[in-house]
């Protein structure tokens, strides 16, 4: 499921960075795009988290479920932010 999600959103950037979206079409490629790389980030976040309990004696990750909220306000605030950044530009 992972490998064929990214293999999906990687083709869709790949259309709309060739240009070869029409109009509504890259419309949504924006928003699936800027939600993407949201959420991304904050995984990168959660891996650093992760680095950081292993590498020292810290206590930032408490489990499955404090990632997974992580995660979702992540999802959250990407889907957000790209709703907003599409208003200014749309």
């Amino acid at each position: 499921m992972h490998a064929l999600t990214i293999f999906a959103l990687t083709l869709l950037l790949a259309a709309h960075m060739r240009g070869a979206l029409p109009g509504a079409q890259r419309a949504l490629a924006h928003v699936a795009i800027l939600i993407a790389l949201g959420v991304a980030l904050g995984t990168a976040w959660e891996i650093a988290e992760w680095l950081f309990d292993a590498l020292t004696y810290g206590n930032a990750i408490r489990g499955k479920t404090d990632t997974m909220t992580d995660l979702l306000a992540d999802t959250v605030g990407a889907a957000l932010a790209a709703w907003l950044a599409l208003q200014k530009v749309g």
